[in-house]
């Protein structure tokens, strides 16, 4: 038996069990920067399950908590390409697919967040000291409404600060990538929260974006 054979007889065997246990996904397949979960966009509905990242295996055992967003889908992967996501009203859940390895369970990456990615435009200089910093009114969109995974990474303070500073806290985000769109150290993203987080570090893997932002205070 060959390989690719070998793959089809391992999704069919998932489709089978998706067909008992999981539940029906929407799914979308992005074709432009702006909102992949947009009509135009959905391609299929299929029977899914996901359950947390477990060793390679389905761990249906093993409860979600706030400090993961990774997750094995059960679900019949013929349908599927990675960056692919996969949505649920009535269960509250949405996915990216992040890898398709052979022979190993999909590999999918919980949303619990909306973002936009922003390029910043010139800087916005005010005063006889020439204070500066970037003018939202010319910053460019370079993703809108971009499902993703955003965690709490940590809280970070300043010197000499006053006894209610509550400081600042820091983001570990997760997010599909999409052809020609570039996440870089000061691009800004937005959520659904109305909070402006500024990139700190982006590492481009096969997974998808990897990214570390601060929020962005006054």
């Amino acid at each position: 038996m060959d390989g690719a054979t070998l793959q089809a007889k391992i999704y069919a065997g998932y489709a089978k069990a998706a067909q008992r246990i999981g539940l029906p996904y929407d799914v979308f397949r992005p074709t432009s920067t702006d909102d992949p979960l947009s009509g135009v966009n959905w391609v299929a509905n299929v029977n899914a399950a996901f359950t947390i990242h477990s060793a390679s295996q389905f761990a249906f055992d093993k409860p979600s908590d706030h400090k993961n967003s990774l997750y094995h889908c059960l679900a019949d992967g013929s349908q599927l390409q990675i960056g692919d996501f996969l949505t649920n009203e009535a269960a509250d859940g949405t996915f990216f697919i992040a890898s398709m390895d052979a022979a190993v369970p999909i590999f999918a990456i919980e949303c619990n967040n909306v973002l936009s990615a922003w390029n910043p435009g010139p800087s916005l200089s005010i005063g006889a000291n020439g204070y500066s910093g970037t003018n939202p009114g010319n910053e460019t969109a370079i993703l809108t409404a971009w499902p993703a995974s955003v965690l709490l990474g940590s809280r970070a303070t300043r010197d000499q600060q006053l006894p209610e500073d509550a400081g600042f806290g820091s983001w570990r985000i997760m997010m599909s990538a999409y052809p020609g769109v570039v996440i870089r150290p000061g691009t800004i993203l937005t959520d659904d929260q109305n909070r402006r987080m500024v990139v700190q570090v982006a590492e481009l893997q096969d997974l998808g974006w990897r990214i570390d932002a601060t929020q962005a205070v006054t």
